[in-house]
């Protein structure tokens, strides 16, 4: 395409220079955290504007931090492998970190980090890919098991114990409710499931998200704005699903279908930010993207400060959903660049 910035062959929409950064978004402002510097950041979660928690890879541990990022102190080490996290929809101030592995180990915290508990591990024969957390007792996970119809699971009471729900025969690989009843879930061929008794049965919809999935790495991110409305956002693509005409329409998508999601966040002005790495694993670029406003019609660029333009996002690629996190009731985003930079992102509410 070709805009006021020139030729630009990688996405669609207007771009954003950095000189024009002070002008268009004048009261944006990034921050970056050095207290984790060589830490091996994962994923991340915010709890409030000081309070934040992240995974670990070196080793696989739970680290939370209540001033900003400039200190960290270990929380847990229940998870053995990469993990996302999973905001209660109810209680902002509870959480799950949903293990994407085999043993399916989940940790879970009541008091905004400070303490996370070990409970019931949810072990699959292939891996658990998401999870959900509608209200304090319900939770929903999903993945592979290797064995025909097991393919989500969930718990009444608080991850105590699990019970597997009654699914096509489908891997699926997202899921996520909208509260504790009405759900929706997307398997690898991209179908879409839902559930209206909470978690315990899902249907097909015979619709499609509009892309097909890969179990090996990076599904995606799916976010239920209604009862009867869901935003997909993959790996180069962004679509949103309406459950009522059953429709999907395209909301955003690169030109090549390589750039990997980092997550979609919904900010407390309507907008919506989400995150794309491009390339491989290692070495790649960090692009943002801000919508105009609620509908999505328009995307604008984000550029990173210049040191910070590199990811090197490795390992299992399921974990990328959480790389990107918001602040509860704030337009204030952290994100994780080259697992030892956090970027705080301010000023996105206009």
């Amino acid at each position: 395409m070709t805009n006021r910035f020139g030729e630009n062959d990688w996405a669609y929409g207007d771009e954003l220079m950095s000189q024009d950064l002070k002008d268009t978004y004048a009261d944006v402002k990034w921050t970056r955290m050095s207290g984790f510097l060589g830490m091996g950041v994962r994923a991340l979660i915010g709890f409030s504007e000081t309070t934040w928690s992240a995974t670990r890879s070196t080793p696989y541990s739970i680290w939370t931090t209540t001033n900003r990022g400039q200190t960290w102190t270990e929380k847990s080490t229940n998870n053995s492998s990469n993990a996302i996290f999973v905001r209660c929809k109810d209680d902002i101030t509870k959480a799950l970190c949903v293990e994407t592995s085999t043993t399916g180990h989940i940790t879970a915290t009541a008091d905004s980090g400070i303490t996370w508990t070990a409970k019931t591990s949810v072990p699959m024969g292939g891996m658990l890919t998401s999870g959900s957390y509608p209200t304090s007792s319900l939770m929903v996970v999903c993945g592979w098991s290797g064995t025909a119809f097991q393919y989500i699971k969930y718990s009444t009471n608080g991850g105590t114990s699990w019970s597997w729900a009654t699914t096509p025969d489908n891997i699926v690989l997202l899921v996520d409710m909208y509260d504790g009843t009405t759900g929706y879930a997307v398997t690898s061929a991209g179908l879409i499931l839902k559930t209206t008794d909470g978690a315990v049965t899902w249907t097909s919809t015979g619709d499609s998200c509009g892309i097909t999935l890969s179990t090996g790495g990076c599904a995606g991110t799916l976010l239920t704005i209604s009862a009867t409305q869901v935003i997909f956002s993959g790996i180069g693509l962004i679509t949103l699903y309406d459950n009522s005409a059953h429709t999907t329409t395209t909301k955003f998508q690169y030109k090549t279908e390589t750039n990997r999601c980092l997550g979609l966040k919904k900010l407390n002005s309507g907008r919506y930010l989400t995150g794309f790495i491009t390339g491989g694993e290692a070495g790649s670029t960090t692009l943002l993207r801000l919508s105009d406003d609620s509908t999505m019609a328009n995307w604008k660029c984000l550029v990173l400060p210049s040191e910070s333009k590199t990811s090197t996002a490795t390992g299992t690629s399921f974990g990328l959903a959480s790389y990107l996190s918001d602040i509860p009731n704030a337009d204030t985003f952290i994100l994780n660049l080259a697992e030892y930079q956090i970027l705080k992102i301010n000023g996105l509410g206009r």
